[in-house]
């Protein structure tokens, strides 16, 4: 872990002195690197160290994968991701024998709960009655 830190602190810095390469502080890659440091290092007394739970910044707010800086990490009961959700919204007819039919399909960030849900659409757990027209969110 320290030799890890190490590297990017000197790889971070190595940018920050090349005046005479601009275009490498605007490299995606740099970005991202920049924005991990900042949220996983604190810096006191001039050095760095792995901050604490409680010090890092809320999970929507951090990058948690080099390879998609959007990606998100979450935790729903016992299973964890890093990516994203998909919120489906099909109809409904408990008499029908039919398939339901898909309405809506969105991909939301994975820290967005499940509880936002598309305009129109009920929850599935729901206990009203629900007319076989109306989209609900699985």
């Amino acid at each position: 872990m320290h030799q890890r830190r190490a590297d990017g602190q000197h790889l971070l810095s190595a940018v920050d002195a090349a005046t005479q390469q601009p275009e490498l502080a605007q490299l995606p890659a740099v970005w991202v690197l920049r924005q991990v440091w900042a949220a996983q290092y604190v810096t006191e007394d001039g050095r760095m160290r792995l901050g604490s739970a409680a010090e890092l910044p809320p999970s929507a707010e951090q990058v948690c994968s080099p390879y998609d800086p959007e990606a998100r990490y979450s935790k729903k009961r016992d299973v964890t991701w890093v990516g994203y959700k998909v919120q489906v919204t099909e109809t409904c007819d408990p008499a029908c024998e039919g398939p339901h039919v898909i309405t809506n399909v969105e991909t939301t960030p994975a820290t967005v709960p499940d509880v936002r849900r598309h305009p129109g659409s009920r929850p599935v757990t729901t206990r009203e009655p629900i007319h076989p027209a109306a989209p609900f969110f699985l």
